[in-house]
């Protein structure tokens, strides 16, 4: 069994700071192993932070198949997020 919240690689660094260079770009933090029915916070590099995100499995929008979605609907495409934590 897993201990512990799933975290990206860089959360622990970038979840105190509120701004991000966009010359990064494009950040490659990736998505969570098992994310059916569970919700993230999702740090977006203008700084924005997304609670209640969930990860849009649904292939219309990416080549992969993947995309964040807040919970106010709308999608980040995945190299935007610099960093998420399952909540």
């Amino acid at each position: 069994m897993r201990k512990g919240k799933e975290k990206s690689p860089h959360w622990d660094e970038r979840q105190g700071k509120n701004s991000f260079s966009r010359a990064d770009h494009p950040y490659r933090e990736g998505f969570p192993q098992y994310p059916v029915d569970k919700t993230y916070t999702v740090i977006h590099c203008d700084g924005t932070r997304h609670h209640g995100a969930t990860v849009d499995l649904d292939q219309q929008y990416t080549v992969e198949g993947k995309a964040w979605r807040t919970n106010t609907g709308s999608l980040i495409e995945r190299y935007w997020v610099v960093a998420w934590m399952e909540e």
